[in-house]
């Protein structure tokens, strides 16, 4: 196996989890790749639970990542986030520069998709939702969106963190938020507003009960 052979394949054992079990299953190619390796002593067993060990650690390390740019939405599944990131990752590699902008993206893609039950309260879809334009935002050449909330959405994240010190929290009233992207090298501008009258039904003030 020539060198371009062994670097395509060590790309797709550490991201693919499908191309490590066919590769690990292949006895013969097994061989061929281990022998060719440095350390001639490595066995079977050995080189394989390397392998694992690796591409664990670098989902880890994709999470790490996600968790900075989506945190509302970690939150949200924080009792079930490592295991539903690594059911995602497992066979979604990332690339380029904003890849984990992308892989971001394509997770909550991910969890409306399969784990709809998680966004059922209103304010984990405001949260989500909020997030979710904000990378479509950043991610786009041009973009301009306008979106009523019906809580400080921007702040719940921090307000949600203070439901183990209290059991009643107000998230706020209702905001206008705005995003406006000029074009790919401009910056995302963000602006919101809460006008001083609101219709009855949008004035009263959210509260979460723990």
């Amino acid at each position: 196996m020539g060198l371009k052979d062994q670097q395509r394949t060590l790309a797709k054992l550490f991201t693919l989890d499908s191309a490590r079990s066919d590769f690990l299953s292949d006895n013969e190619v097994l061989k061929e790749y281990v022998v060719s390796i440095k350390d001639s002593d490595l066995t079977k067993d050995q080189f394989s639970m390397q392998i694992y060990e690796f591409a664990d650690s670098l989902i880890k390390k994709r999470l790490g990542q996600v968790r900075q740019h989506i945190p509302g939405t970690c939150y949200i599944v924080k009792t079930k986030l490592a295991e539903m990131f690594q059911e995602y990752a497992k066979d979604e590699p990332t690339s380029g520069i904003k890849r984990h902008l992308y892989d971001s993206l394509m997770f909550m893609k991910y969890l409306e998709l399969n784990y709809p039950e998680f966004l059922i309260s209103n304010i984990y879809k405001s949260i989500f939702k909020f997030e979710k334009i904000r990378l479509k935002a950043i991610l786009a050449n041009r973009f301009l969106y306008i979106k009523i909330f019906p809580f400080e959405v921007s702040m719940a994240l921090e307000k949600l963190k203070l439901y183990d010190q209290k059991s009643n929290v107000s998230l706020g009233s209702p905001r206008i938020c705005f995003w406006i992207k000029a074009s790919a090298d401009k910056d995302v501008v963000y602006r919101e507003l809460y006008p001083r009258f609101w219709p009855v039904m949008l004035t009263k003030e959210l509260r979460y009960n723990n």
